[in-house]
């Protein structure tokens, strides 16, 4: 697979793990890297294939991921990301996000077991 020789840092075994390799987070993260969300879009240009379901998803949890793993108050500043960015009122545009998400889980947003971006649900 030509994704799997670009920069994208995915391997065979990450793609395609075992039973004892689906329990490695080093391999989860392989696939939940935010790197592949580009090599994805750059895949589906350069061979016309439609990959905006598997790309809108891997980018759902990426946010996801970034906006519930601040552990530090200046973390958003250091990384200069605002979704790195701890939650400080209730009026926060992540509180919004995250309530999309939670709302477009709930109701399945997916039929063939790949979610669909949760800006493209309802």
């Amino acid at each position: 697979m030509l994704l799997q020789n670009s920069q994208s840092g995915l391997t065979f075994t990450a793609l395609h793990p075992n039973n004892t390799q689906r329990q490695n987070v080093h391999l989860a993260l392989k696939v939940f890297a935010e790197k592949n969300i580009s090599a994805l879009t750059e895949f589906g240009k350069r061979f016309n294939c439609d990959i905006a379901g598997t790309r809108d998803f891997i980018l759902s949890i990426v946010q996801l991921w970034k906006i519930i793993n601040v552990k530090q108050t200046l973390k958003g500043q250091q990384l200069n990301d605002v979704l790195c960015e701890p939650i400080r009122s209730l009026h926060d545009d992540k509180l919004n996000w995250l309530s999309m998400f939670y709302v477009n889980s709930e109701h399945g947003c997916s039929k063939s077991g790949v979610a669909c971006h949760f800006n493209k649900c309802a």
